[in-house]
């Protein structure tokens, strides 16, 4: 296959520049990363996403970091959905690492990206807005790829942890939840601290720094 002369891209998309060219850097990523969007025909209005194949692409996935500006966020949230979704879909393909950049970043990172979840809803206008975070310990699972086994359940370093400590109290799921041990809160940030370090390449005390008020 033909290799792409660049893994990993960084694009800023700004509201403006949404604006003046009906959304050319949010094609421009999904072009990157090997992405159409499926069109209603009547509406003419995307209503989902599909991968292309290696086959059609011609070309590995590249691996784009995308950087939102707060007036494109604000005006365009179903546009970052889109982002969103693009990415977690390909990162979630079982490709070689060769030709799927954004997946084998988190294997290189030694992290399975084993499933995420995207929280949808209508706001007061009946536009449809991302409800929750993405592609968190919270909303997703991350398993260590050095310890994987098929057939058990898996480490990992997401809120796991405390399904697990939850379901071995013998609570029944009734409200209220019990008390969570100090320990295992500690050890529950652990996970999160080492999903952010493995995936960011970066200290998580750096981006407290960074984001401090």
């Amino acid at each position: 296959m033909k290799m792409s002369k660049s893994k990993t891209v960084g694009i800023v998309v700004w509201g403006t520049a949404a604006m003046r060219t009906a959304g050319d850097d949010a094609g421009e990523i999904l072009a990157l990363l090997g992405v159409r969007p499926v069109w209603n025909p009547e509406t003419r209005r995307v209503v989902g996403l599909e991968a292309i194949s290696l086959e059609e692409l011609g070309r590995p996935r590249v691996d784009v970091t995308v950087r939102i500006s707060g007036f494109f966020r604000d005006a365009f949230p179903h546009l970052v959905i889109l982002i969103d979704d693009a990415i977690a879909r390909v990162a979630a393909l079982d490709e070689p690492d060769a030709d799927n950049f954004v997946a084998a970043h988190a294997r290189e990172r030694g992290v399975i990206l084993a499933d995420t979840k995207f929280e949808f809803g209508l706001d007061a206008d009946g536009v449809l807005t991302l409800g929750d975070e993405v592609c968190t310990p919270d909303s997703s699972r991350f398993w260590p790829a050095d310890s994987y086994e098929v057939g058990r359940g898996q480490p990992s370093f997401d809120k796991q942890y405390v399904r697990d400590w939850a379901s071995g109290t013998g609570w029944d799921k009734t409200p209220p939840a019990p008390a969570i041990p100090d320990d295992v809160v500690e050890q529950t940030r652990e996970r999160y601290v080492t999903a952010y370090e493995r995936l960011s390449g970066e200290p998580f005390s750096a981006w407290l720094e960074r984001t401090a008020p």
